[in-house]
């Protein structure tokens, strides 16, 4: 059995415990850093740190050159996901690493 399944077992058996009221029911609160808004200069901020051009820097994140060109210029900003991405790349520049050096396959 996994440990997903293993995981998710467990957590039926508690619930069942807590309805049935002879058990306690764990819990935790989760508070999610909101998504910044980067301005161009963030954005050239970040892939300097990186060390990275704009088309290497856009393969990074999975996207064209020209979108970073826009987000660098200010006509375009990063929202959602690619907001988080860049936040998630500025506090650990050295996950980019794994994506510069890798081969082609």
């Amino acid at each position: 059995m996994s440990k997903l399944l293993r995981d998710l077992k467990s957590s039926l058996t508690e619930v069942k415990t807590y309805v049935a009221g002879n058990g306690t029911f764990k819990s935790r609160v989760l508070s999610i850093k909101p998504v910044p808004h980067y301005k161009a200069e963030d954005i050239v901020r970040i892939r300097n740190k990186i060390g990275a051009p704009q088309v290497v820097f856009a393969e990074i994140i999975g996207t064209h050159r020209r979108t970073i060109e826009a987000w660098e210029s200010g006509q375009n900003s990063p929202s959602g996901a690619a907001a988080r991405l860049l936040q998630i790349l500025d506090e650990k520049t050295e996950i980019a690493e794994n994506y510069l050096y890798a081969s082609r396959s």
